[in-house]
């Protein structure tokens, strides 16, 4: 079978499996989230656009403990995800047969604010993330043949260069990019870079 082949053939199914574990967990009600590329094709497409390397999503922590016992009995294997050991973890990898998903969760601030973790790959310091508090206020909406939650627009918006912000990498040109898309649908009379759509980030204590 030539290279192309093989590679068509993997994606053809990894989608399929991201499409049956985005299609059990939305039929189960469970209390996540679409984030990154598959929360970008539901606001924007309604459809699956193209293959993704995985399906990210996002969830209060207070849902984890439900979260990876309903992981579990979909025979899926969770690896929790901490900054040092005996930490609590600030996501979950959670794979399965030609599928990759990560997990992350949101904590809140004394305000209530929901924040999520992320740390300086140089200095180690460890960063609050903030959203706003409608992150998942969100109607449900439609991705191929079913309904899905995902983030608000906006939360969409500014995590496509939370990282750049951040201070750990810099933005990945396909995510500014979908950003500007994004902000051209829901919010076509702000300047892209309005500090409407940037994240507030804070150090640790």
């Amino acid at each position: 079978m030539p290279p192309l082949d093989r590679k068509a053939q993997k994606e053809r199914l990894e989608i399929e499996a991201q499409l049956k574990f985005i299609k059990n967990i939305f039929d189960r009600k469970l209390p996540v989230y679409l984030l990154g590329s598959y929360a970008d094709d539901a606001l924007l497409h309604q459809a699956p656009s193209r293959w993704h390397h995985d399906v990210d999503l996002v969830a209060r922590r207070s849902d984890m403990e439900l979260l990876k016992s309903e992981f579990e009995s979909l025979g899926l294997k969770i690896k929790e995800e901490a900054f040092v050991p005996g930490d609590k973890p600030y996501k979950l990898l959670v794979k399965g047969q030609h599928l990759l998903v990560d997990v992350g969760f949101l904590d809140s601030d004394e305000s209530g604010t929901p924040f999520i973790d992320t740390h300086h790959p140089v200095t180690g310091e460890r960063l609050h993330v903030h959203f706003d508090d409608d992150i998942f206020n969100q109607q449900p909406i439609q991705l191929g043949d079913m309904m899905v939650a995902t983030v608000s627009p906006l939360a969409l918006i500014r995590s496509k260069d939370a990282h750049f912000q951040a201070g750990t990498r810099p933005s990945r040109a396909k995510d500014i990019q979908r950003k500007n898309v994004l902000i051209k649908k829901f919010y076509p009379n702000e300047d892209p870079g309005s500090d409407y759509f940037k994240l507030r980030i804070s150090k640790a204590n």
